[in-house]
Protein backbone atom coordinates (compact mmCIF):
# COMPACT_ATOMS: atom_id res chain seq x y z
CA UNK A 1 0.00 0.00 0.00
CA UNK A 2 1.39 3.14 -0.47
CA UNK A 3 1.42 6.41 1.83
CA UNK A 4 -1.77 7.73 0.40
CA UNK A 5 -3.48 4.71 1.18
CA UNK A 6 -2.22 4.82 4.86
CA UNK A 7 -2.32 8.52 5.65
CA UNK A 8 -5.95 9.04 4.13
CA UNK A 9 -7.30 5.63 6.72
CA UNK A 10 -5.00 7.86 9.35
CA UNK A 11 -7.56 11.38 8.38
CA UNK A 12 -10.47 9.49 8.14
CA UNK A 13 -9.64 7.25 11.96
CA UNK A 14 -8.76 10.59 13.78
CA UNK A 15 -12.32 12.49 12.22
CA UNK A 16 -14.39 9.73 13.36
CA UNK A 17 -16.38 9.95 16.76
CA UNK A 18 -15.34 7.54 19.37
CA UNK A 19 -17.36 4.06 18.62
CA UNK A 20 -16.84 5.06 15.07
CA UNK A 21 -13.05 4.78 15.64
CA UNK A 22 -13.46 1.36 17.65
CA UNK A 23 -15.78 -0.05 15.22
CA UNK A 24 -12.97 1.26 12.26
CA UNK A 25 -10.03 -1.00 14.80
CA UNK A 26 -12.03 -3.93 15.01
CA UNK A 27 -13.13 -4.09 10.89
CA UNK A 28 -8.95 -3.89 10.38
CA UNK A 29 -8.42 -6.17 12.67
CA UNK A 30 -7.32 -4.47 15.84
CA UNK A 31 -8.59 -4.46 19.21
CA UNK A 32 -8.45 -0.75 19.66
CA UNK A 33 -8.07 2.18 18.67
CA UNK A 34 -4.96 3.49 19.91
CA UNK A 35 -3.44 -0.20 18.21
CA UNK A 36 -5.32 0.72 14.62
CA UNK A 37 -3.69 5.06 15.20
CA UNK A 38 -0.02 3.41 16.40
CA UNK A 39 -0.28 1.00 13.11
CA UNK A 40 -1.12 3.61 10.44
CA UNK A 41 1.43 6.42 11.88
CA UNK A 42 3.72 3.92 11.56
CA UNK A 43 3.08 2.74 7.67
CA UNK A 44 2.53 6.14 7.14
CA UNK A 45 6.47 7.34 8.00
CA UNK A 46 7.55 3.65 6.66
CA UNK A 47 6.50 4.79 3.38
CA UNK A 48 8.14 7.53 1.12
CA UNK A 49 6.90 10.95 1.09
CA UNK A 50 4.17 12.12 -1.36
CA UNK A 51 2.98 15.88 -1.77
CA UNK A 52 0.39 17.43 0.92
CA UNK A 53 -1.94 17.88 -2.24
CA UNK A 54 -2.43 13.96 -2.94
CA UNK A 55 -3.39 13.65 0.65
CA UNK A 56 -7.68 13.24 0.89
CA UNK A 57 -8.89 15.68 3.87
CA UNK A 58 -12.08 13.51 3.71
CA UNK A 59 -12.07 10.82 2.23
CA UNK A 60 -15.08 8.35 1.56
CA UNK A 61 -15.93 6.17 4.33
CA UNK A 62 -19.33 3.87 2.96
CA UNK A 63 -21.90 4.67 5.72
CA UNK A 64 -23.35 1.86 7.28
CA UNK A 65 -26.86 0.74 6.79
CA UNK A 66 -29.09 -1.48 8.59
CA UNK A 67 -31.95 -2.98 6.93
CA UNK A 68 -34.67 -4.93 8.61
CA UNK A 69 -36.98 -6.70 7.01
CA UNK A 70 -40.31 -7.47 9.19
CA UNK A 71 -42.54 -10.07 7.70
CA UNK A 72 -45.69 -11.06 8.50
CA UNK A 73 -45.99 -14.78 8.26
CA UNK A 74 -49.79 -15.26 10.45
CA UNK A 75 -52.69 -17.44 8.41
CA UNK A 76 -53.60 -14.66 6.42
CA UNK A 77 -50.36 -14.08 5.10
CA UNK A 78 -50.18 -17.54 3.34
CA UNK A 79 -53.19 -17.21 1.63
CA UNK A 80 -53.15 -16.09 -1.81
CA UNK A 81 -49.41 -17.15 -1.58
CA UNK A 82 -49.12 -13.53 -0.26
CA UNK A 83 -46.23 -14.13 2.10
CA UNK A 84 -44.41 -16.16 0.15
CA UNK A 85 -44.68 -13.39 -2.97
CA UNK A 86 -43.16 -10.78 -0.54
CA UNK A 87 -40.18 -13.23 0.71
CA UNK A 88 -39.29 -13.22 -3.13
CA UNK A 89 -39.36 -9.52 -3.24
CA UNK A 90 -37.20 -9.69 -0.37
CA UNK A 91 -35.03 -11.87 -1.26
CA UNK A 92 -34.13 -10.14 -4.42
CA UNK A 93 -33.71 -6.95 -2.36
CA UNK A 94 -31.00 -8.79 -0.52
CA UNK A 95 -29.07 -10.14 -3.01
CA UNK A 96 -28.73 -6.68 -4.63
CA UNK A 97 -27.41 -5.49 -0.78
CA UNK A 98 -24.72 -7.88 -0.76
CA UNK A 99 -23.50 -6.88 -4.50
CA UNK A 100 -23.57 -3.49 -3.66
CA UNK A 101 -20.14 -1.95 -2.85
CA UNK A 102 -20.76 1.90 -2.44
CA UNK A 103 -22.63 1.22 1.20
CA UNK A 104 -21.91 -1.16 4.04
CA UNK A 105 -24.81 -3.06 4.61
CA UNK A 106 -26.22 -4.69 7.84
CA UNK A 107 -29.23 -6.99 7.47
CA UNK A 108 -31.90 -8.49 9.68
CA UNK A 109 -35.05 -10.81 9.13
CA UNK A 110 -37.69 -10.75 11.55
CA UNK A 111 -41.07 -12.89 10.87
CA UNK A 112 -44.18 -12.77 12.83
CA UNK A 113 -47.03 -14.43 13.44
CA UNK A 114 -48.70 -14.94 16.73
CA UNK A 115 -45.01 -14.64 18.30
CA UNK A 116 -41.90 -12.64 17.32
CA UNK A 117 -39.30 -15.07 15.80
CA UNK A 118 -35.66 -12.98 15.47
CA UNK A 119 -33.75 -15.53 16.14
CA UNK A 120 -30.27 -13.28 16.09
CA UNK A 121 -29.22 -9.57 16.09
CA UNK A 122 -28.34 -7.76 12.53
CA UNK A 123 -25.42 -8.85 11.28
CA UNK A 124 -22.87 -7.40 8.21
CA UNK A 125 -25.01 -8.95 5.28
CA UNK A 126 -21.79 -10.63 3.99
CA UNK A 127 -21.40 -12.73 6.97
CA UNK A 128 -24.87 -14.33 6.96
CA UNK A 129 -25.95 -17.62 4.82
CA UNK A 130 -28.93 -16.75 2.96
CA UNK A 131 -30.40 -20.49 3.34
CA UNK A 132 -30.39 -20.10 7.03
CA UNK A 133 -32.08 -16.40 7.31
CA UNK A 134 -35.04 -17.33 4.88
CA UNK A 135 -35.82 -20.50 6.65
CA UNK A 136 -39.09 -19.76 8.32
CA UNK A 137 -42.43 -20.98 9.03
CA UNK A 138 -45.78 -19.88 8.67
CA UNK A 139 -49.14 -19.83 10.29
CA UNK A 140 -50.89 -18.17 13.35
CA UNK A 141 -52.51 -14.92 14.60
CA UNK A 142 -50.64 -11.57 13.73
CA UNK A 143 -48.89 -9.93 16.52
CA UNK A 144 -48.04 -6.30 14.06
CA UNK A 145 -48.19 -4.35 17.04
CA UNK A 146 -45.50 -6.57 19.00
CA UNK A 147 -43.46 -6.67 15.04
CA UNK A 148 -43.01 -3.07 14.85
CA UNK A 149 -41.81 -2.29 18.45
CA UNK A 150 -39.33 -5.32 18.27
CA UNK A 151 -38.06 -3.96 15.05
CA UNK A 152 -37.88 -0.43 16.31
CA UNK A 153 -35.70 -1.63 19.58
CA UNK A 154 -33.02 -3.48 17.38
CA UNK A 155 -32.91 -0.31 15.21
CA UNK A 156 -32.53 1.93 18.14
CA UNK A 157 -29.64 -0.36 19.99
CA UNK A 158 -27.96 -0.72 16.28
CA UNK A 159 -27.59 3.07 16.08
CA UNK A 160 -25.83 2.84 19.89
CA UNK A 161 -23.05 0.49 18.36
CA UNK A 162 -22.49 2.50 15.14
CA UNK A 163 -24.61 1.94 12.83
CA UNK A 164 -25.54 5.33 10.47
CA UNK A 165 -29.16 4.60 9.37
CA UNK A 166 -31.57 2.10 9.81
CA UNK A 167 -34.31 1.09 7.05
CA UNK A 168 -37.31 -1.14 8.19
CA UNK A 169 -39.72 -2.16 5.92
CA UNK A 170 -42.91 -3.94 7.33
CA UNK A 171 -44.71 -6.87 5.06
CA UNK A 172 -48.13 -7.28 5.85
CA UNK A 173 -52.01 -7.66 4.78
CA UNK A 174 -52.89 -5.27 8.19
CA UNK A 175 -54.65 -7.81 10.03
CA UNK A 176 -53.65 -7.19 14.20
CA UNK A 177 -54.74 -9.48 16.42
CA UNK A 178 -52.71 -11.01 18.76
CA UNK A 179 -49.98 -8.31 20.27
CA UNK A 180 -49.59 -7.37 24.15
CA UNK A 181 -48.86 -3.69 23.00
CA UNK A 182 -51.64 -1.36 21.34
CA UNK A 183 -52.21 -0.05 17.95
CA UNK A 184 -52.02 3.57 19.31
CA UNK A 185 -48.75 2.83 21.28
CA UNK A 186 -47.16 1.17 17.60
CA UNK A 187 -48.29 4.28 16.03
CA UNK A 188 -46.79 6.68 18.75
CA UNK A 189 -43.34 4.65 18.45
CA UNK A 190 -43.12 5.18 14.78
CA UNK A 191 -44.31 8.92 14.77
CA UNK A 192 -41.76 9.48 17.27
CA UNK A 193 -38.62 7.82 15.51
CA UNK A 194 -35.51 9.71 14.87
CA UNK A 195 -34.65 11.13 11.26
CA UNK A 196 -31.73 8.24 10.98
CA UNK A 197 -34.41 5.60 11.18
CA UNK A 198 -37.07 4.97 8.29
CA UNK A 199 -39.98 2.34 8.72
CA UNK A 200 -41.75 1.86 5.07
CA UNK A 201 -45.28 -0.70 5.16
CA UNK A 202 -46.15 -2.24 2.15
CA UNK A 203 -49.71 -3.51 2.09
CA UNK A 204 -49.61 -7.52 0.68
CA UNK A 205 -53.38 -7.71 -0.57
CA UNK A 206 -54.75 -6.81 2.05
CA UNK A 207 -57.17 -3.61 3.49
CA UNK A 208 -54.31 -0.42 2.75
CA UNK A 209 -56.52 1.85 5.15
CA UNK A 210 -56.18 -0.08 7.94
CA UNK A 211 -52.33 1.13 7.64
CA UNK A 212 -53.09 4.44 7.09
CA UNK A 213 -55.21 5.42 9.62
CA UNK A 214 -54.36 3.63 12.11
CA UNK A 215 -50.13 3.75 11.69
CA UNK A 216 -49.78 6.89 9.70
CA UNK A 217 -48.34 5.03 6.73
CA UNK A 218 -49.20 7.60 3.99
CA UNK A 219 -46.75 6.05 2.19
CA UNK A 220 -47.74 2.32 1.97
CA UNK A 221 -47.55 0.55 -1.10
Amino acid sequence: MSKVFYQNALNALKKANKKRRQKMAEKNGFKSYEEYRTFLEGAVNANQEIPETDIQENPEVPPTILVIDVLDTSASMHMMSKASNALAGIKANFYKMIHDPATNYWYQLINFDSHIHAPRNPKPIHELAPDKVFNIGMGGSTALNDAILNAVEFARDSLRKGVDNVLINLYTDGQENASYASTKRAAEVINELPDNITITAVCVKGDRAILESQYGFDDSN
